[in-house]
């Protein structure tokens, strides 16, 4: 049943009919932590460990990958201070904020206007008090930039031209940043910003070296015809931090600096 369920969706066109059949088809012949379903223009998880979630361009299995990656060598702990960059609608943001708990604290940085409004909803959905949310991109330093504002999780500073939704917004380093609200420790850092990595990472450096940080930097994107990953292990390198490149289904760079 389940295996023809997925087979007819495949001829179903894109709308709200073919993503109920999806909800229904995670529900009861997939095994996950989650019941799913689509209502009102958005799906809408329920999660065992009681996280609400809205979700409004995919199902939720590109982002249990994605996760994984963000996670794979680092366990949050309560009481961390963890920086999300590319908040998105918030799915990492709310996993981090409910571990780290009220002792924690959870400091997200969301450029997309319309994506910065559905994060602040899931974080409303949720009840938490221990989320900042900046609407800033970073960068190596404070300015404005250009970006393409897709208003999805794909929305960058490098853009190819073609799109008519570019806006200039202001973007800020973490150092800066990070000085201006009165943070000082951070434990972990999750990056997921399209392209402009290696540019943040540099506008990181002091957080890095006054800090033993947990990095997870997503690194499959190319600047300059080169993944940005190889740029990012030299810049980890010369801080003094280890560094691995792995998961390949979501190409991350790790990095961690011993005590």
């Amino acid at each position: 049943m389940g295996i023809l369920l997925y087979k007819l969706c495949k001829f179903i066109p894109e709308g709200p009919l073919k993503n109920k059949m999806r909800s229904y088809y995670y529900n009861h012949f997939v095994k996950a932590d989650f019941t799913a379903s689509y209502k009102m223009g958005c799906f809408q998880f329920k999660f065992n460990n009681g996280i609400a979630f809205k979700c409004y361009n995919t199902i939720w299995g590109s982002r249990v990958i994605a996760l994984k990656g963000y996670l794979a060598r680092y366990r949050l702990e309560k009481g961390n201070t963890v920086i999300d960059c590319g908040a998105g609608h918030g799915a990492f943001v709310l996993y981090a904020a409910k571990v780290v708990g009220d002792t924690g604290r959870v400091i997200a940085f969301e450029p997309d206007s319309l994506n910065h409004k559905k994060l602040l909803d899931n974080i409303e959905l949720n009840n938490l008090a221990n989320v900042t949310v900046i609407n800033k991109g970073v960068w190596s330093e404070n300015t404005t930039l250009i970006f393409n504002e897709e208003h999805t999780e794909g929305s960058s500073l490098f853009f190819d031209g073609k799109s008519e939704s570019t806006s200039n917004i202001p973007v800020v380093s973490i150092d800066n940043e990070l000085k201006r609200i009165g943070i000082k420790q951070v434990n972990f850092i999750k990056m997921d910003i399209e392209g402009a990595e290696i540019e943040a990472i540099r506008g990181a450096k002091e957080v890095l070296k006054n800090n033993y940080v947990n990095l997870a930097v997503v690194s499959y994107h190319a600047v300059n015809g080169e993944k940005t990953c190889f740029e990012l292990e030299k810049l980890f390198s010369k801080l003094r931090y280890k560094t691995e490149t792995s998961f390949p289904e979501h190409l991350t760079t790790y990095a961690t600096k011993d005590k």
